[in-house]
């Protein structure tokens, strides 16, 4: 899919939003969930209803849905292990009757300083399982995706890192929050005004301060 698509918003009036983590509490501070705690951030800006858990055995998600502008949005959060994020993103794209083109993929990114954002359409998987899970179960890698940076510690193993439960009060839990509200306020912009006029904000926005999503997630 060309980026041409997004750039006046949404290409269609619905859109599948999909957060991306490790279900259960031992990984809900990890950075891994960023995607997972962007969701529930855009969930609290929306007031949307609680997540509710739906699917089937191997393809497990929890979601709620609502509106914003003239768009019905629909936002969900695989269950299934990161690497399986897959065929949850599937079966609830064919069971809303959406393309790959009308998908939103939030996720963390090793690749990105901590706290920054970037939005593309399309474009590999930069050795994310999660990201690689969604494209080889759609076929497809023509999707949008809002990326949040997690940084990497040289010489640190990246799987430890990505699943270390971050200490509640400690400057690498507020960066998380904070890039997972500036998540959500980018995905409302790129829904409204397109990719390119988010990209000019959140690619160059300084990270904010952030409301406690600890309870929300």
């Amino acid at each position: 899919m060309a980026d041409g698509v997004w750039q006046d918003g949404a290409p269609g009036d619905k859109v599948l939003i999909a957060g991306l983590g490790n279900p259960g509490r031992r990984y809900a501070f990890t950075r891994h969930n960023a995607g997972f705690i962007a969701l529930a951030a855009l969930r609290q800006r929306l007031q949307l209803p609680p997540f509710r858990e739906c699917g089937v055995s191997g393809a497990s998600a929890d979601r709620t849905s609502g509106t914003v502008g003239e768009h019905a949005v629909v936002l969900l959060r695989p269950l299934e292990l990161m690497n399986l994020s897959g065929q949850p993103v599937a079966r609830e794209l064919r069971r809303q009757m959406l393309t790959p083109e009308d998908l939103i993929v939030v996720h963390d990114d090793l690749d990105l300083p901590a706290g920054r954002l970037r939005l593309r359409v399309g474009g590999g998987t930069g050795g994310h399982n999660g990201l690689q899970s969604i494209v080889e179960a759609l076929g497809s890698a023509g999707f949008a995706r809002v990326r949040i940076g997690i940084g990497r510690i040289p010489g640190r193993s990246s799987a430890d890192y990505v699943l270390e439960e971050l200490a509640p009060e400690g400057e690498a839990m507020e960066t998380l929050l904070s890039a997972a509200e500036e998540a959500a306020e980018a995905i409302e912009v790129l829904l409204s005004k397109g990719l390119s006029v988010a990209q000019q904000i959140f690619h160059t926005k300084p990270t904010t301060e952030t409301s406690d999503l600890r309870s929300t997630v």
